[in-house]
């Protein structure tokens, strides 16, 4: 087994083991955490992303946009419309992502020329998502619903990596990402459907072939924020958003496609 490997085995051990200590001490100290991830997705992405300078004034204000809702909102007034609100705009603002994704020209210079601008707004770019996340937290079963999340995710992540690198022979998106493969994506959709069909029936005792296919739709859609995520990164110049994750890179690396379908998730869910 390689060094690299062997590090990303431990990084991804460690996160499991702290992801399970929050649940089990209960939905304030996953919510601790989550805004804890949120602080740092913020920096990734205005210091590596943006190249904007740490502890400069856009920094903080970029700071504050993220930390004040987040901690008003689920720590004090945790209210259905105002989470209804920000689950709505993380849908227009991934509908906007999509459309970058599609549209944009990788060679286009407009991000770079605009870098500062965005930079002072660059927090709500994770609030919105971030809070989509959190308002599992208002249902009695919290808990089995962010498994399913997190189950659900990176089975996509694992089932693409699994066919991909045994049968792919089909470029997905070259562009983009080059080492993605139809095949993998296929398969990861695949993954996606029987792990959360396979959980979903374990927690609630529903057996529906409808269910197979909206986690195997929700496997796409989180993929589809990798890609985005992937352009990004390209259109920025960088590999990873940082080197915090031994082997893995940074947090937005291992969190851009959950973030990415969370509201979809979350609406969907609540009409189950």
């Amino acid at each position: 087994m390689s060094q690299n490997t062997t590090l990303r085995i431990i990084s991804a051990l460690a996160l499991i083991t702290i992801v399970t200590l929050c649940f089990m001490a209960g939905p304030t100290q996953s919510l601790i955490l989550i805004l804890l991830m949120g602080v740092i997705i913020s920096d990734e992405i205005f210091c590596n992303f943006l190249k904007g300078v740490r502890f400069s004034t856009s920094y903080f204000f970029s700071l504050f946009l993220f930390i004040l809702p987040f901690s008003l909102f689920n720590f004090y007034m945790q209210k259905e419309a105002f989470h209804n609100f920000f689950i709505n705009s993380s849908l227009v603002l991934n509908v906007f992502l999509l459309f970058y994704l599609v549209f944009s020209d990788i060679k286009s210079d407009f991000l770079n020329k605009k870098k500062a601008t965005i930079s002072y707004f660059s927090g709500l770019f994770v609030l919105f998502p971030m809070m989509s996340l959190t308002s599992i937290f208002r249902t009695p079963s919290w808990n089995l619903f962010l498994i399913i999340l997190l189950i659900v995710n990176y089975s996509m992540d694992t089932g693409a990596w699994f066919v991909g690198k045994n049968f792919g022979k089909n470029k997905l998106w070259p562009s983009v990402s080059p080492k993605k493969t139809l095949e993998g994506f296929l398969g990861g959709a695949v993954f996606s459907g029987i792990f959360g069909f396979a959980f979903w029936y374990y927690f609630f005792n529903r057996l529906e072939l409808k269910l197979f296919f909206l986690f195997a739709v929700f496997g796409i859609i989180s993929q589809l924020g990798d890609l985005v995520q992937s352009k990004l990164k390209r259109h920025c110049s960088i590999k990873d958003s940082s080197s915090l994750i031994p082997g893995h890179g940074g947090f937005y690396d291992r969190l851009d496609s959950l973030l990415f379908l969370a509201p979809f998730f979350v609406i969907s869910i609540y009409s189950l």
